[in-house]
C-alpha cells in the first residue's frame, strides 16, 4: 500500500469531511425539527444554535493556518475531529439553549479547524495532477454523511431520545478521528515519495494552475463577497431544509428521507464534479453546479405543493452545493498566485463560513414572523444568483486562459 499511499490520503480527507463537515453541518438538518420542538429552544433558539456554531467555526478559520503549522496536518486533523465528537456528547447532555451553546463551541471548532483548509493543503502536497478529482473524492465524505446518517439518526431519536442520536454521532466521530491519526501523513516526503502524478494523458485543466500574479484588492474583495453569498445559500439552505419541509406539513421521518436524498445527490455530485472540472475546467463546471443549485432552491420553494418536488429539489440542490467544497477549493487554487495560495484558501473558506453565519440569523426570526421558511429560501435563491455573476466575472477577467 505504500506505493499507492495517496489512496489512503484520499480516505483520510474523506473521513475529515464526513466528521467535521457532514456531522455538524450537512447532515445536522435531521436534528433541527427535534431541537425546535424543545420548550427551552424553539425556532429562534434552534437558529441561534446554528448561528453560534457557525460563528465559532468562522473564528477558528482565522487561526487554522497557525493551528496546522503548529501541530502538523495529521495532529491538527485528529484534534479537530475529536472536538466534533466531544461536542456531540455535550449536545446529548444539554436541555437548555446555553447548554447547547457549549456543545456548539466544540462542533464549530472542529468544523473550522478540520475541514476544507486542511484538505486543500494536504491534497495540494500529495497530488501533482488530478487535484480536482482528489478534492472531489475527499469531499464526498460530507455527502455520504448526509446520505447515510439522517434516516439512522431519525430512527434512533424516534425510538429512544434526541440524546442517544447525538451520542451515536459523537461515537462515530471519535472512531474516525482515531483512524485519521493512524493513517494521515502531512507530506509525501515523509513516505519517501514524490507527489502523485498520473501516467495517463491529462488535460491542462486538471493541473488547476495558480495565477501568475496576485488578484488586485478589489477583485479579491469581490471573490470574498461572492463566496459569502454562496455560503449563505448553500450552508443555510442545507441546514434549514428539513425545517422547510416540516413547516409545510411533511413529517420529520419523511423529511429525513428527503435529506438523505440530498445527501445522495451531494455525494454523487462530489464524485462527478471532480472529474468534470478536471476535464472542462473550473469555470464551466462551476456554472453547471450553480445552475443545478438554483433549480433546487426554486423547487424547494414549491415543495409543499407536490409530492415529487421535495425529492427533486433535494437532488438538484444537493448536487449543486458541491460548489461549497470542490468549487471554492479550486477557485482558491486558480485565482491565487503561488505566494498567496495559503492565505487565499483560508480567506475563501472564511468567507464561505461567514456567509453561513450571517444568513443563519435570518430563517428563525422570519419563521416566527411569517410562519414559514419560504421567505428565507427566496432570499437564498437571490443571493446565489448574485454569487454566480461575481464568480463568472472574475474568471472572465483574470483567468481567461481557463
Amino acid at each position: 500500500m505504500k506505493n499507492h499511499y495517496e489512496r489512503l490520503i484520499c480516505l483520510c480527507c474523506f473521513l475529515l469531511f464526513f466528521v467535521n463537515i457532514g456531522l455538524p453541518s450537512t447532515s445536522f438538518s435531521v436534528f433541527m425539527p427535534y431541537l425546535a420542538a424543545l420548550p427551552d429552544v424553539g425556532n429562534t433558539g434552534s437558529s441561534l444554535i446554528i448561528s453560534f456554531r457557525t460563528l465559532v467555526s468562522l473564528t477558528c478559520l482565522l487561526f487554522v493556518n497557525r493551528f496546522v503549522d503548529r501541530l502538523g496536518a495529521r495532529k491538527a486533523a485528529t484534534a479537530a475531529s475529536a472536538m466534533t465528537g466531544v461536542g456531540f456528547f455535550l449536545y446529548s447532555l444539554a436541555d437548555t439553549l446555553l447548554e447547547f451553546f457549549a456543545g456548539a463551541v466544540l462542533l464549530g471548532a472542529g468544523n473550522g479547524l478540520g475541514g476544507t483548509v486542511i484538505v486543500a493543503l494536504v491534497t495540494r502536497r500529495w497530488f501533482a495532477t488530478g487535484v480536482g478529482t482528489a478534492v472531489g473524492i475527499a469531499t464526498m465524505g460530507s455527502g455520504i454523511s448526509s446520505l447515510v446518517l439522517p434516516p439512522i439518526a431519525a430512527r434512533i431519536v424516534e425510538g429512544t431520545s434526541l440524546a442517544w442520536g447525538f451520542r451515536f454521532e459523537g461515537a462515530l466521530a471519535l472512531l474516525f478521528a482515531a483512524i485519521i491519526f493512524a493513517l494521515l501523513r502531512d507530506d509525501p516526503a515523509q513516505m519517501g515519495r514524490e507527489p502523485f502524478r498520473s501516467n495517463k494523458p491529462q488535460s491542462k485543466a486538471s493541473e488547476h494552475t495558480p495565477a501568475t500574479k496576485p488578484l488586485p484588492k478589489v477583485a479579491m474583495a469581490a471573490l470574498f463577497v461572492g463566496t459569502v453569498l454562496l455560503g449563505g445559500g448553500a450552508i443555510d439552505g442545507t441546514n434549514y431544509f428539513s425545517l422547510l419541509l416540516t413547516s409545510q406539513g411533511i413529517s420529520p421521518l419523511h423529511a429525513a428521507s428527503v435529506v438523505s436524498a440530498l445527501g445522495f445527490a451531494l455525494t454523487f455530485g462530489k464524485f462527478i464534479s471532480g472529474f468534470v472540472v478536471d476535464r472542462i475546467g473550473t469555470l464551466r463546471g462551476s456554472l453547471v453546479l450553480y445552475g443545478t443549485m438554483l433549480a433546487g432552491l426554486v423547487l424547494a420553494c414549491f415543495s409543499g405543493t407536490n409530492q415529487v418536488f421535495p425529492f427533486a429539489a433535494a437532488i438538484l440542490f444537493g448536487f449543486g452545493i458541491t460548489l461549497g467544497s470542490v468549487g471554492i477549493s479550486l477557485w482558491s487554487m486558480e485565482l491565487a498566485s503561488p505566494e498567496t495560495l495559503t492565505t487565499t484558501v483560508k480567506n475563501v473558506q472564511v468567507a464561505y463560513s461567514l456567509g453561513g453565519f450571517l444568513f443563519s440569523l435570518v430563517p428563525g426570526p422570519l419563521m416566527d414572523l411569517c410562519g414559514s421558511y419560504l421567505v428565507s429560501y427566496v432570499i437564498f435563491t437571490a443571493i446565489t444568483v448574485v454569487s454566480l455573476v461575481i464568480i463568472f466575472t472574475l474568471y472572465r477577467r483574470f483567468r481567461p486562459d481557463l
